[in-house]
Order: C-alpha cells, then sequence, then structure tokens
C-alpha cells in the first residue's frame, strides 16, 4: 500500500509537471507537434468600369458584365494571386504572361492608358497592388485604408516603366506620387481608387515625372478570408 507522504509527493511532482510550460506530457506532445494547416494563395479577378471617361485606365471592354470589365486569373492569359499564405500578403495580377491562349480571341488582355497631355498607350499589363492582405495588417471589412500600386505596361509601347501610385516608396522614400485608396468591401472584394484631386498622382519612373491618373477597379479573390 503506498504510504499518504510519498502520495502526497507524487501528486505535487504530477502537478508541477502540468504547470510548467517546457514540460511535454501524452496527449499534449501530440497537439504542440502537430502541423498547422496549409494556408493557400487565392486568386483572383480584377474588374474596370466600362463608364471610365474620367479615368486614366480604361479596360478593353471583353469579358463584360454589370458594367464592368473583368480580368479574371485563368481566362484569356490573365493570372492574379494574393500572396496570403506565403509572402508579402501583395495582389499581383497580370497579363503578358508568354504563353498564348489560342482558344481566347481578346488575348492578350490590355487596358490603355490615357495621359493628361492626351497621349494613349494600349498594351497588356502587370500589376501589383501592395500589402493587400498581409498579416498581421488585414483590412477589416468597411474599413478604407492606402496602399501603393504599381503597374506596368508592356515594355514595347510604354511611356513609363512603371506608374506608381506610393507616397512613400520602400518605406522611406518620399516620391511625387499619392497611395491609393483601398476598401474592404466584404470577405472577398477591395475597391480600389485614387484619391480626390488633386492627391490622384502616378509617378512616372521613366521621367521623374507626376501626372493626375485617377484608378478605379475592384479586386475580388476567388474564396473567403478570415482575417
Amino acid at each position: 500500500m503506498t504510504s499518504r507522504p510519498f502520495a502526497l509527493v507524487l501528486a505535487a511532482a504530477l502537478a508541477s509537471a502540468c504547470s510548467d510550460p517546457g514540460s511535454v506530457a501524452g496527449p499534449a506532445s501530440e497537439v504542440q507537434l502537430a502541423k498547422a494547416p496549409a494556408v493557400t494563395n487565392p486568386t483572383t479577378s480584377w474588374a474596370f468600369p466600362l463608364d471610365d471617361a474620367a479615368l486614366a485606365f480604361r479596360s478593353d471592354g471583353a469579358f463584360a458584365l454589370a458594367g464592368e470589365s473583368f480580368y479574371r486569373n485563368g481566362e484569356c492569359g490573365t493570372t492574379g494571386v494574393i500572396f496570403f499564405g506565403s509572402g508579402s500578403g501583395d495582389n499581383v495580377q497580370t497579363t503578358d504572361g508568354p504563353k498564348r491562349d489560342r482558344s481566347c480571341s481578346a488575348w492578350p488582355r490590355r487596358i490603355t492608358v490615357v495621359y493628361p497631355d492626351g497621349v494613349q498607350q494600349t498594351a497588356p499589363f502587370r500589376a501589383n497592388l501592395l500589402a493587400l492582405q498581409l498579416p498581421p495588417a488585414f483590412i477589416p471589412i468597411g474599413t478604407t485604408v492606402r496602399r501603393g500600386l504599381n503597374f506596368v505596361l508592356d515594355h514595347a509601347s510604354a511611356r513609363c516603366d512603371v506608374l506608381r501610385y506610393a507616397a512613400i516608396y520602400q518605406q522611406t522614400i518620399p516620391i511625387a506620387a499619392d497611395s491609393l485608396n483601398v476598401t474592404r468591401i466584404d470577405a472577398r472584394t477591395w475597391e480600389v481608387s485614387t484619391q480626390p484631386a488633386p492627391n490622384d498622382r502616378a509617378y512616372c519612373t521613366t521621367t521623374g515625372e507626376s501626372f493626375s491618373m485617377p484608378i478605379r477597379f475592384r479586386v475580388i479573390a476567388d474564396s473567403d478570408l478570415a482575417h
């Protein structure tokens, strides 16, 4: 029969082990060693309004629905992804991939950029909307924040290598441009637009000029994001 003092010592030792955050015993070790579920990077579509006479970025009008032209991931050579589970939280959208979609008469998808001096250029594009959903800087539903955007036209026809919307570049360098308003509409949708003039400037990395260039579009993820 176990003596009472020994039973008290054993009980104290077990209690100490359970209260020690560095100790692992039985089922607890299985919980701590379990792998977290993989977080996927959702794909995205961008939707530009067809009523775009006042905007500097105008869609090609293809794949139109309810007053918008959609550039959908996997459709007509377009790709789009939010690096949510790995990386920066950036949303990258492209239509300038080298692989031709021969089944799509609208390939490659293009956009027209209209400069204030009347110059217009139409070309495929790639764009990077910065930190759209970056832990822990999640945008709550119903909230508007400021984000940067780099917009690149096909270099063969581009006046500017990059049109950049961002008041600060690489966290430290002020530039003559303005960040965009990004409003999270719901669990998978964001409205992106320039601020009201005169705070609607884009910076041309080729010439160092700044242009008033209003832009507006929606980002739609293929699945809800929990945060």
